[in-house]
Formats: structure tokens, C-alpha cells, sequence
């Protein structure tokens, strides 16, 4: 049976009206994604401490958008330092912020600090260049773009490694995390900031075992550069099924005149064995010379007291943030042993101790063994060994010192013992 012309001209308007619209919508995801591109932009370490981890961002090329928004950088860095800053640092539980920024501004302003800048073209297709930009634009609201920091596993370039493994489905975590490296987040944190050498022995003592720890590929991009290198080794499927590089193509877009920061943490550890040497020593003399001078026992007693109190306030510290703190790379913190927490009461009985008065004294020189004996508990926890933390420095630097400052109270003991006792047969021969 032949179908009427007109009803035939019906059925083929009704088909033509529901593919064209289909076939626009087609050709308009098609095309307007393949104009979007998406960059990975690499900042060079600063001058702050906190600038010296160097920063990245994500840049989202869209011509198709108007102006404003054509070129935006989202950054996941942002930051107070007012308000509650410092006690919600102290707790670790810092808050930081992300927010899309005009990417030629925050190129310039990077570029007038004299710091490195690179950027990574990305090759993603253009369904998950959109998905990127979308879960940008959307994690850029208010009520999105606050997250709770940690300098390891969650900062500014953590975030951004994980948007984009989220769009790839995971394939950057696939082809990173099972690979080991040789370093640790001790390794990365004084090598960084080994152009302060207080911050330096600070973080030397303060980080605990987690930080020893070797580390991913995957872990070792919460620093910035390291991901710029290791997203060179990510593949990536195309439409067509292929594996293809991520990492596109790259470019420099400005060569700062800073100094590099160091590839090799320094090796200071004989810094830290002669100072412990050079303590102990001057212990010795001080105490050799103070029978015969009264500035000489003066100044030991200063030394022994600032000494005492260094290892009692640092152990107190360090007890104090791992019970009342979320900074989780502080645990398991072999150096407590070597920093003793009750240390700090010897500083309240040195002075009666050096006076000669026994009770004093006695106290002064228990709880001195009592440090002794817990620095070398540490030694023995080394040598078993238990546990991976090198804090082989700090041993070295501490307890010489301990072992000085507790033969010096023993001595001075039985100096005290042995002239009571010399006045007892006189009085009663």
C-alpha cells in the first residue's frame, strides 16, 4: 500500500525537525570544546618559606567565553593570615580557600616576584576539558571552594593533581601511585627550607616517623615542580583509543634570576655532632675551673640551666602537639627520648644543686640519669632498629651533653657526700 504524498512529506518534516536540532547540539559540543584548552601553569619557588614549595594552578583557555572570562587561572593556594590563622595552624587545622583569577594578571604578578613560570598544555579531549572546567567553575562557588589544608597530603597542588585525575578517571593515580620513590617528606622539607638553619633544626626534631616514609610518585606531587616532571611520564587514551602522551606540549613563559632551591637535603649532621661535642666540652672545662673560679661555676650552672631547659621545653612541646594536635607527620617521634619532657624540672633545682646543698643536688643528678638513660634507650631503639625515623643528628647532638652534664652532678655528689663526711670524723673523732 503506497503512502500519500502529503502524509510522506509530514513524516519526513516531523524526522528533519528532531535530527536537526540533535545535529546542532552535536556540532556545537564539538566545536566549542575544541577551542577550550586547558593548562597546567608551574610557578618557581619564592622568596617566603611558604612561597619556597613553589605553586601551581590550572588554566582554562576558552575564546568562546567573553573576555572576562576567556583566560582564568584556578588556584587552590589561597590563604589568611589574619583572624584565627596562627591557632587553627597551631591545631592543623589550617583552612585555605580556591578561587578562578584572570591567568595573564596572575602570570604577571608571579613574573614581577622574579619566579620561574611553565606551562603544560594538556591533552584532553573535549568532553573532559568541559567536565574540568565545569567541576572548576563549580568548586570556585562560595559554598565549594573552602577545604580543610594539610602541607602533604591536601595543599594547592594535591587539589589540582586530583581535578585532573577526576575528569581522567583516574589514570594519573593508576600510573603513580605504585611508584616508589627514593624519598621522603623529610627529605623534600629540609632540602626546601635548608636556607634557614632554625627552621631547619626545628623540622629536623619535630617530624616524626610518618615523615621518613618513602613516598609515590602520587604522594610526591604535593610539590608543584614534582608534578610538573612526573605528569611528563602520564599516559593518557584518546577518542581513538590510542595512548597518548598528557602532557602535550610545553613552554616557558618566564626564566627568574632566583636561586635554585637545593636538590640534596645539606648534610649537616656533622654540624649537629660538633655542636654536641663543643656543649659537652665546654661543660668539662667550666666544671674543671669552677673550684677555683666563682665566674667559672657561674657560667656553667647558665649553661647547664639553658641546656636543661632546650631539652625539657622541646620535649614538653613536642609531647604537648602530639596529644592536642591533628600535624599527624609529628608522631611516632623517636626524638622524645632524646628531648625529655621532666628535663625541664632540672632547671628549677641547678642552682641549689651548684650551691652544695645535698637534697638539691640529689634530685638534680637523678633526674639527669633519668634523660641520660632515655637518650640512650633511643640509641638502642636505633641500633634494633625499630621504626625507619633518622634522627641520627639529634642523637648525635644530645647526648654527649647528657652524658657530661650527668658525670658532672655525680662528681659533684660525691664531693658534697665526701666533705660531710670529713666534717663528721672531725666532729666526732
Amino acid at each position: 500500500m503506497a503512502i500519500p504524498r502529503p502524509l510522506r512529506l509530514a513524516l519526513l518534516a516531523c524526522i528533519f525537525a528532531m535530527l536537526v536540532p540533535c545535529c546542532l547540539r552535536a556540532a556545537g559540543a564539538a566545536a566549542r570544546p575544541d577551542t577550550l584548552k586547558v593548562y597546567l601553569v608551574t610557578f618557581g619557588p619564592g622568596e617566603e618559606i611558604f612561597e619556597k614549595f613553589a605553586h601551581n594552578a590550572i588554566w582554562i583557555h576558552d575564546p568562546s567565553s567573553p573576555e572576562k572570562y576567556r583566560d582564568v587561572a584556578f588556584n587552590y593556594g589561597l590563604f589568611n593570615f589574619g583572624g584565627d590563622f596562627v591557632y587553627r595552624f597551631a591545631r592543623g587545622d589550617m583552612r585555605y580557600w580556591m578561587g578562578g583569577y584572570g591567568a595573564l594578571e596572575m602570570i604577571q604578578l608571579y613574573q614581577d616576584d622574579n619566579r620561574n613560570i611553565g606551562s603544560q598544555e594538556l591533552n584532553l579531549n573535549p568532553r573532559q576539558a568541559q567536565q574540568l572546567s565545569d567541576f572548576l567553575w563549580d568548586n570556585a562557588a562560595v559554598a565549594n571552594r573552602y577545604y580543610a589544608y594539610n602541607y602533604y597530603t591536601d595543599n594547592c597542588s594535591t587539589r589540582v593533581r586530583d581535578a585532573l585525575d577526576r575528569v581522567l578517571q583516574g589514570q594519573i593515580k593508576r600510573q603513580t601511585q605504585d611508584v616508589i620513590t627514593t624519598h621522603s617528606y623529610r627529605f623534600h622539607t629540609l632540602r626546601i627550607i635548608s636556607s634557614n638553619p632554625v627552621l631547619y633544626v626545628c623540622l629536623q626534631m619535630l617530624l616524626g616517623e610518618p615523615a621518613d616514609r618513602p613516598i609515590s610518585r602520587w604522594d610526591e606531587m604535593f610539590l608543584p615542580i614534582a608534578m610538573q616532571n612526573h605528569l611528563r611520564d602520564v599516559k593518557v587514551m584518546d577518542e581513538a583509543g590510542n595512548w597518548v602522551p598528557l602532557v602535550g606540549s610545553e613552554r616557558t613563559i618566564f626564566c627568574g634570576t632566583r636561586l635554585p632551591v637545593a636538590a640534596l637535603p645539606p648534610p649537616w649532621g656533622k654540624y649537629f655532632t660538633l655542636a654536641g661535642i663543643l656543649t659537652a666540652l665546654a661543660l668539662f672545662l667550666l666544671h674543671a675551673a669552677s673550684q677555683r673560679s666563682r665566674w667559672a661555676r657561674r657560667a656553667m650552672l647558665l649553661l647547664a640551666m639553658a641546656w636543661s631547659f632546650l631539652i625539657g621545653f622541646g620535649g614538653s612541646f613536642l609531647a604537648l602537639a602530639t596529644l592536642l594536635t591533628t600535624h599527624w607527620p609529628i608522631y611516632y617521634n623517636q626524638n622524645l627520648l632524646q628531648f625529655f619532657p621532666p628535663a625541664i624540672l632540672t632547671v628549677f633545682v641547678l642552682p641549689k644543686a651548684f650551691r652544695g646543698q645535698p637534697r638539691a643536688l640529689r634530685r638534680a643528678m637523678r633526674l639527669s640519669l633519668l634523660t641520660l638513660a632515655s637518650s640512650l634507650i633511643g640509641v638502642v631503639l636505633k641500633i634494633m632498629p625499630v621504626g625507619s625515623q633518622d634522627n641520627w643528628s639529634i642523637i648525635f647532638w644530645v647526648l654527649p651533653v647528657h652524658m657530661v652534664l650527668a658525670i658532672i652532678l655525680i662528681r659533684e655528689s660525691r664531693r658534697i657526700e665526701l666533705a660531710a663526711n670529713i666534717t663528721a670524723s672531725k666532729e666526732n673523732p
